[in-house]
């Protein structure tokens, strides 16, 4: 997945689910990883 923004074309490899790229990720992966709380993660139009 591409760190530019898709929108409002969309990504073929999101198949029409959220994603996010891999530079995103390894930032948000720890901090979901140290949570000791649920997470909500909103997804908006």
């Amino acid at each position: 997945m591409s760190d530019d923004e898709v929108y409002p074309k969309g990504s073929p490899e999101g198949w029409g689910c959220p994603t996010v790229s891999n530079n995103a990720f390894k930032e948000i992966d720890p901090m979901l990883k140290n949570s000791k709380k649920p997470i909500l993660m909103w997804i908006y139009n």
